[in-house]
C-alpha cells in the first residue's frame, strides 16, 4: 500500500458519524475497503448492489486511445441490433458524462493499480435497474454522435469470445491458444495439433480454467520446479501476530518432451489472479515474451470477513511473489512489448494486440 491503513480507517470512522441510511453505511465501508488498493476488494451487500446496478447490457468497455470505447458486444447480438458497434466511443450514459461516471465508480471501487481502478469503473458504468434501458451517446468513426438504447438484464449475455475454438493454426509455423476458453481436458489435444509449430501465442486476456499445472508441465524447457512464492499471516493465541507461513508452489513433472518453440503471451488489465498466476508459472518454465499491457496486480486467492449488517468484504488473502522474490501485488506482470487496441482496429474488426504478436512470431521484432 502507498498509504497507511490506519489513515483509511480513521477517515472511515469520521465518515460514519454522518451516516443516516443503509446506503450511506455501505458506501462508507466500500470506500474504506477501497483504500486497501486491491482489485480483489468488494462488498457483498444488496443495498450497494442496487446502487451499482443490478442489471447490465453485457457490453464490455475499455480505455482505448485515452477514450472510453466499446470493445466487445454481447454474444446474442442484441446490442448490435440496437445500433451499437465495436469502436464506438461512449460520451455519456443515462445523461451523465461517461468520464465523470467512470471516475465516480472507480474512486468508490478502487483497485491495485490506476489501470485496475479505471477498469473497475468501466465495468459498472452501464449498470442500472432491469426495467430501465441504458441510454448511451456514442461517437463513431465518422464523427457523428448517435443515441443508442440498450436493454439491461440481470443475467446479461457475456461478451462474445474472440474465437469460437480455443486453439488453431495461424499458419504452418504459428499456433494460437485462447487460454480464456481452453479446458483442462483439451491441453494434450492442443499440443498434439500445435506442438510442431515454431511459435505459440497464448492469449491470457481473460480468466483461465484450472489448466496452469498441466499447461506449464508441457512448456517447462528449463526443467525447474519452483514457480511462485506464497506468504500469509498466521494468527493464534500462542504466537506473535507477525508470524507468517511461507511456501513455494511448483510445476509438476512433465509426462512428455516439452514444447521447444517460441512462447508469446498476451496480457492486459483484465489478466488478474489465476490469469496472472499462469503468466508467472510460464515465465518460470520457459523463455516467454509478454505482449500487451500490464496485468491487474491482484493475485493470491480471496478471503473475506463479515461486518455488522451482514456485509461481506472480500480482499486478497495471500501475498504472491515471483520465484526471484519480485512482487506481483500492485505491480502486475509487465509486458516486454507494449501493445494496445486502437479505435481503427476495433472498427475494422481487427485484434491489434494479436496482430502485433503474430508479427513478432514471424520476424522477432
Amino acid at each position: 500500500m502507498t498509504q497507511p491503513w490506519d489513515d483509511g480507517l480513521l477517515h472511515a470512522l469520521r465518515q460514519m458519524e454522518q451516516v443516516d441510511s443503509p446506503l450511506d453505511y455501505a458506501l462508507v465501508l466500500q470506500r474504506m475497503a477501497a483504500t486497501l488498493q486491491d482489485s480483489h476488494v468488494g462488498l457483498v451487500n444488496p443495498v450497494l448492489s442496487e446502487y451499482l446496478g443490478t442489471a447490465s447490457p453485457g457490453v464490455r468497455l475499455a480505455r482505448v486511445e485515452a477514450k472510453i470505447a466499446v470493445v466487445r458486444l454481447d454474444a446474442d447480438g442484441e446490442a448490435a441490433r440496437a445500433g451499437l458497434r465495436a469502436g464506438d466511443v461512449v460520451l455519456s450514459v443515462d445523461g451523465e458524462d461517461a468520464e465523470q461516471r467512470t471516475r465516480r465508480f472507480a474512486d468508490l471501487l478502487g483497485g491495485s493499480t490506476s489501470a485496475g481502478r479505471d477498469r473497475n469503473g468501466l465495468r459498472v458504468i452501464l449498470g442500472g435497474d432491469e426495467d430501465k434501458a441504458a441510454v448511451l451517446q456514442v461517437e463513431r468513426g465518422d464523427g457523428k454522435v448517435r443515441s443508442v438504447s440498450l436493454k439491461r438484464r440481470k443475467i446479461a449475455s457475456p461478451p462474445a469470445p474472440p474465437s469460437a475454438v480455443p486453439y488453431r493454426l495461424v499458419d504452418a509455423r504459428i499456433g494460437y491458444v485462447d487460454l480464456d476458453h481452453l479446458l483442462p481436458e483439451q491441453v494434450d489435444a492442443m499440443f498434439s495439433e500445435l506442438g510442431q509449430t515454431d511459435s505459440l501465442i497464448l492469449d491470457m486476456r481473460g480468466y483461465p480454467e484450472k489448466i496452469i499445472s498441466s499447461l506449464t508441465a508441457r512448456l517447462n524447457v528449463r526443467g525447474v520446479r519452483p514457480a511462485a512464492m506464497f506468504s500469509r499471516p498466521v494468527l493464534s493465541a500462542q504466537q506473535p501476530m507477525d508470524v507468517r507461513e511461507v511456501f513455494v508452489q511448483t510445476i509438476p513433472p512433465a509426462r512428455s518432451a516439452p514444447y521447444s518453440g517460441k512462447i508469446i503471451m498476451l496480457l492486459n488489465e483484465w489478466t488478474q489472479n489465476r490469469a496472472e498466476h499462469a503468466a508467472m508459472f510460464i515465465q518460470a518454465a520457459t523463455p516467454v515474451t509478454f505482449i500487451g499491457s500490464a496485468t491487474a496486480g491482484a493475485n493470491g486467492d480471496i478471503t473475506n470477513t463479515v461486518l455488522p449488517g451482514n456485509i461481506v468484504v472480500r480482499f486478497t488473502g495471500q501475498e504472491v511473489r515471483h520465484v526471484d522474490g519480485k512482487p506481483l501485488q500492485r505491480v502486475g506482470v509487465q509486458p516486454h512489448i507494449a501493445s494496445a487496441p486502437t479505435l481503427a482496429g476495433l472498427r475494422a474488426g481487427r485484434d491489434d494486440v494479436l496482430e502485433r504478436a503474430i508479427a513478432f512470431a514471424r520476424n522477432g521484432e
